[in-house]
Order: structure tokens, then C-alpha cells, then sequence
């Protein structure tokens, strides 16, 4: 199994690819917009074939669009609490935090999905 880490910003996304034994597959910056979720998702699709699973920092905030996104198609998302990444930071760039989040303890968030799915049976069809 791959897991694919995400730190989001407001405006971007590092992304990093982790085998079982923690070793980075690959890592690669992304926008934070429709488009450029379709590119990471493509690219993840190329990268990691298999069995896969996303751990998504700031899911309630600026990494939601990624995460509902990545839920919409089918994806297993986790919502890795900032505060379980933050002692590992100390200053690192959003790669290295990318994929120390990876390799942190992450916990599903049922409440995540539950908004992710209301959010888009509200949209309307303009949108």
C-alpha cells in the first residue's frame, strides 16, 4: 500500500508518496484549485496503480477541496490532525512536511465525509 501525504495551503499542495517501510516514492507540488486536483489525482493514478490511501492535512480548512475531491472518486482519505505532524516541522519545507505527515499516525474522519457529501448535494447545477 502507497500513502500519498498532502499538506495543504491556500494556494498550494506538496504532495509526497510513502511505501509500508516509509520510503518516498515520489513527491511533487501541486496548485489548490479544480484543476490542478485533477492533475494530482492523474499523477497519483500514474504514480501509485495499486492499493493507496491519502492522509490530507487541514481538511476542515484548506485542504478540503482536495479531500472531498478525492472522496467524490471513490478514494480513501484520512484526516491527519495538524497537531500530530507540528513536532515534526521545526522549520522544514512543505515537501519534507508532506511526507513526515505521511508517516505520522493519522485517524480517519467520518465527520469530514459526512460534510463532503452534504456540501455537494447542495451545490447547484451552475456551480
Amino acid at each position: 500500500m502507497v500513502t500519498i501525504g498532502i499538506d495543504a495551503h491556500k494556494s498550494s499542495l506538496a504532495v509526497s508518496l510513502v511505501d509500508e517501510l516509509g520510503r518516498e516514492l515520489a513527491a511533487r507540488e501541486f496548485g489548490n484549485q479544480p484543476r490542478a486536483h485533477r492533475a494530482l489525482h492523474a499523477w497519483v493514478l500514474r504514480m501509485a496503480p495499486g492499493e493507496r490511501r491519502f492522509g490530507v492535512e487541514s481538511t476542515g480548512w484548506v485542504g478540503r477541496g482536495i479531500a472531498c475531491f478525492l472522496l467524490e472518486r471513490g478514494e480513501t482519505v484520512v484526516d491527519v490532525r495538524g497537531s500530530l505532524t507540528e513536532r515534526q516541522r521545526q522549520g522544514c519545507a512543505d515537501r519534507a512536511r508532506a511526507t513526515r505527515g505521511t508517516r505520522s499516525r493519522s485517524r480517519a474522519s467520518p465527520r469530514e465525509r459526512r460534510r463532503c457529501r452534504r456540501s455537494a448535494s447542495t451545490r447547484s447545477p451552475a456551480t
